[in-house]
Parts: structure tokens; sequence; C-alpha cells
């Protein structure tokens, strides 16, 4: 592999074999994952056995020193560049793979999907990081069973001590950014709550410029990563556009909740909604009340008592009387069109975010009139209290008290 050559004047990478190619099986279901499991050429999905593991930067340029140090040169790349390297690797399906390897190598094209997934590398290796964290558990766990077959622990002790452990790691399955078909919940640990705040934001419709944000004075400012946005939010700037609001909602005010919401995130003692898997296709137990109704923009009186007609119905019902229809539905979405308005739901995550101990349904929540071009945003927590009831709204990192639940160690609250 020319990468280990010395004598050919290739940049020496980092010494963990799981960071370059050939990547080991840890290391492919990493950069699988990263990507969202689709092919970075065609976003088709691809399974894992299918996955085939591309050179942006084409193998056969690092074949001599000589040739490598045009490429270099040609592309703006560093000395230490490492075409073996997770900068410089993305998922493909066979048919991609096949058909880039017999194209001409366009250097301008190249530099673009460099810097694309530029920041595709640390998300790769903090998937690394999880894999590895996962498989230490495991290995634990299986020192613990040792220890019950011995009689030196009990299974209620053991079961204590996996929640004391899950949640010190903090890890949870969340939706940060994209659409539930095009994009798939990723593991956000609490540790990495830091690096993510500071990670550039990756939009394609921003195309890699930032959102533009203004004051009422008319300053103006451009912010990349979620903790520049949300000082930017204390700082009194907002989105002035349509698109700018829409792009505020969905690729920096959701993540930043939903970060907020992993900090104080536990792992329940029960769940109502686990086994069956209950969620958002489960119309019948789904609240009428989360539709959108005209009487949420505007203080007319003739759409007083819209929200109040809801009460004690469900989706299910609305749907029976021909009042609500389906536009769209899965187990992670649903989208309805009822009495001129639009609503559109989608899981985030599913954790105790309120410590009461109960696993709540985290949603995010889009509703608007048909006609027009006004959206209303916001998250919100769902809950089945006792076996064999519906979903209800419940407060979101608020408990019981009515305080707000918070992390003292998280400097995100």
């Amino acid at each position: 592999m020319w990468g280990d050559s010395k004598e050919k004047g290739v940049a020496q990478a980092s010494d963990e074999p799981v960071m370059r190619y050939p990547l080991s099986p840890l290391g492919r279901q990493a950069l699988w994952e990263a990507y969202n499991r689709l092919c970075y050429y065609c976003r088709r999905s691809i399974g894992f056995r299918e996955l085939e593991v591309d050179h942006l930067v084409p193998e056969r340029l690092g074949a001599s020193a000589e040739v490598w140090a045009s490429t270099r040169a040609e592309l703006g790349l560093p000395d230490t560049f490492d075409i073996q390297g997770l900068i410089n690797l993305v998922p493909a399906c066979r048919q991609c793979n096949g058909d880039k390897s017999g194209r001409p190598f366009f250097p301008g094209r190249v530099a673009i999907d460099l810097g694309r997934i530029s920041g595709r590398r640390v998300e790769v290796e903090e998937r690394i990081a999880l894999l590895r964290r996962s498989d230490q558990r495991e290995r634990a766990r299986a020192a613990v069973l040792v220890a019950i077959a011995e009689g030196a622990m009990d299974w209620p002790h053991l079961r204590e001590l996996e929640r004391a452990h899950a949640n010190d790691q903090g890890i949870f399955e969340a939706l940060l950014d994209g659409f539930p078909f095009t994009d798939r919940a990723v593991a956000v640990a609490k540790s990495d709550l830091d690096q993510r705040l500071d990670r550039p934001v990756e939009a394609e419709p921003l195309d890699g410029k930032g959102l533009p944000l203004m004051r009422m004075s008319g300053e103006t400012c451009v912010v990349h990563t979620l903790r520049e946005y949300r000082q930017a939010n204390a700082d009194e700037y907002f989105a002035g556009t349509t698109f700018t609001m829409a792009m505020e909602a969905l690729y920096f005010r959701r993540p930043l909740t939903l970060l907020e919401l992993v900090a104080v995130a536990r792992y329940p003692d029960v769940s109502h909604m686990a086994s069956p898997r209950l969620g958002l296709s489960d119309l019948n137990r789904l609240p009428a009340i989360l539709l959108f109704v005209t009487e949420e923009m505007t203080s007319d009186d003739v759409f007083a008592g819209q929200r109040a007609a809801l009460e004690g119905l469900t989706i299910q019902d609305l749907l029976d009387r021909g009042e609500a229809q389906i536009m769209a539905v899965s187990s992670m979405h649903l989208r309805l069109n009822f009495a001129g308005g639009i609503t559109f739901l989608m899981e985030l995550m599913r954790a105790d975010t309120n410590d009461d101990g109960i696993e709540e349904l985290v949603v995010y929540r889009v509703g608007g009139p048909e006609q027009g071009t006004y959206r209303s945003t916001s998250i919100i927590a769902l809950a089945i209290r006792e076996a064999g009831d519906d979903f209800a709204e419940v407060p979101l990192m608020v408990n019981s008290a009515g305080q707000p639940v918070a992390d003292a160690t998280s400097e995100l609250l």
C-alpha cells in the first residue's frame, strides 16, 4: 500500500488502522452510517454487505511521488493529505464505483467533493468511538454474566448497573437533520455535545455559505455552527426571509433543541410504547389537537374554538368522518390535511426528557394553511402515561413540579 512507503515521499498517516483504507469492519460500518447508509454519488440506499469504499482522489494518482506531488498541487492539497485516510473515502454502490473508475479525472469536481466530506470525517471518527464503546459494553456485560453465574451478583443488581452506565454515557438516537425518508437517526452522546455545537452545519441549500441573519437595527451576520447560531439568537439576530426562516428551523433551531434534549435526557424506567412499538402511524392513539387549525395564527373570532372542538378526538376519528386526509405516513412521519390546513409530524428521538421515568416520543411539528407561506414549527413531547392509553402531549424538559430539567454539567442549558 503506497501510503506505507516512506521512500515514495507520501505523507504518513495515523498509526490507527481502523481510520485508513482498507477499513476494518468497524470502520466500514462507521463510514456507512455517517453517510446515512446511502451511496455518496447516486444517494440510493445500500446494504452493509453491498458497500464499496471509494477514493475521491483515485489511488492510482499516488502511485509515484512525482504524480502525487503534481496531483496535490493541482487540487491545492497539503503535503500531509492522506489518500488512504477518511478525508478521501466515501461509501459507494458497485455501479457508481465501477462507473467512476472508467471516467476521466476532473480536479474541479473532486475539489468540491473533498470540501463537502471534510465535516463527515469527524462524524465517522465519532461513530468509530461509539461503536468501540458499544463493543466494550458488551464485553463488560459478558464479564458481569460470569459474575452472576458464579453467584457474585444478581439480576436486579445487573439491571441497576446497566441503567446507571447507560445514563452516564448518555447515548441517544436522534434525527438531527434531514427528513426520515432521506436520513437516519444518529447516535448522539452527551460527551459529544460540545463538538457538535462547533461543527459547521452542512445544508446543501445554503451551499456552505452559512445562514444569514439580521437585527432590527439593520446589522447582519452569518452563522455556520450551532454555537454561533445560539449566540446570534441571544444577540437578537433573526432570519429575515421565508427561505432563511425555513433553513433556520430545519438546520439550526431544531438540531440545537435536540442537543439540549440529549443533555437532559435519561433512559426511561418504563415505556408503554415500546412493545408493541407505537408511534406516529398509530392514528387511533394520536390526539386530534396535534393538527394545525387557523385559530393558531389569528385572533379572529370566526376561528375561535377550533382547537377546543378537537379535544377528546383522535386523528383516526377525523379520518373516519372524512374531515382529514392523509397525504403521507410512515413509522417516522405523518402529513395530513385538515380544515384548510397542513400538519407535518416527524419523530426525532425517544427518551425520558422530563425526569418522570416514562419514555416520551419527541416530535417535530410543522403547521400552516394550505394556501400561503405561513408555517409554525415546534418540538413537542408525546407520551402514553398508562398501558392502553392514547398519546398525550406532556411538558418537554419540565418536571412534575414545573421546574426546568437541567444537567448542571451541561454548557448547553
